[in-house]
């Protein structure tokens, strides 16, 4: 299948307009207030946005050899305005996206784009977040959400695909300490990271290894061939699973799929998405985690 410059063209259009950042916290089902525990970001430079325009700070990260593959562009800079939340071990949490672009409430509140979503924590070096970037922190998974279903039609088969949340839970065996809490959700090469700052309570003693561990940037290679079961290449909302852990929306989709592939029933159910394996303090990671769609 080839695609039409001006069906590209159009494709590519509607995806620059929907974008969205991860700028309220959800504790306990309740939405804390935008950027108050989370780290404001910056707006794309050369865009002709003014930096503390909502409609450039939506824009995704699309180098992940950059630092911003860590928190968000320049979200070092808001460290000492971003408050830090108190959290008891399996506290329901979540991240909601923004709720307009503009005062004048242009723009998307869903999640547009079809892809996974993923949770980090990263704990800050003698518990100062003041002056934790995160690009040297050791981040462990603590959720990776998914396929709702199959790769035949259906608008729904990714979990967060048209919410505007993501909901997760902290596990109860995470240490105490203060943490950078990062969600990721993404559609190779655009990647959508934000972080939270959150204090955890209580004793848990869970053991993280050096194996349950990525770093940001770092651990992700767009090139890395089989490291994943399935790459996904996305056209109009549909998925082509072929070989990794990557979903791209590029001019690579102008090419021939493999259809037997794609609509293979419960190929995409074993989607593993990319970094390390969900950590939930049993001593053993496992692959999926419970979630709250």
């Amino acid at each position: 299948m080839k695609a039409s410059g001006s069906l590209l063209l159009a494709l590519l259009s509607v995806s620059a307009s929907a974008h969205y950042v991860f700028n309220h916290l959800v504790v306990d089902g309740v939405e804390t207030g935008p950027w108050q525990y989370v780290r404001d970001v910056a707006a794309e430079a050369n865009t002709g946005y003014n930096d503390n325009e909502m409609i450039g700070k939506v824009r995704p990260q699309e180098d992940i050899n950059s630092e911003a593959m860590a928190c968000g562009r320049q979200a070092f800079r808001t460290t000492q305005s971003t408050q830090t939340v108190d959290l008891q071990p399996g506290t329901a949490l979540g991240f909601n996206i923004q709720h307009d672009f503009d005062s004048q409430g242009n723009g998307f509140d869903n999640i547009f784009h079809n892809g996974p979503a993923q949770i980090y924590l990263a704990r800050a070096p003698n518990d100062d977040l003041s002056t934790f970037n995160g690009t040297e922190g050791k981040w462990f998974k603590i959720a990776s959400i998914t396929a709702a279903h199959d790769t035949r039609p259906n608008a729904d088969y990714w979990i967060t695909y048209g919410k505007n949340r993501v909901n997760f839970t902290l596990p109860e065996a995470t240490p105490p300490g203060k943490y950078l809490l990062r969600i990721e959700h993404f559609m190779a090469p655009q990647f959508y990271v934000n972080c939270a700052h959150v204090n955890v309570l209580g004793n848990g003693a869970g053991v993280i290894t050096d194996s349950d561990y990525a770093t940001f940037p770092g651990s992700y290679k767009l090139e890395d061939p089989g490291s994943y079961p399935y790459l996904s290449i996305i056209w109009s909302h549909r998925c082509f699973p072929v070989s990794s852990g990557f979903f791209f929306l590029t001019e690579t989709i102008a090419i021939t799929l493999d259809y037997k592939i794609w609509n293979k029933p419960g190929a995409l159910l074993n989607y593993v998405g990319p970094g390390p394996k969900v950590w939930d303090g049993s001593g053993s990671s496992k692959r999926e985690v419970e979630f709250i769609a």
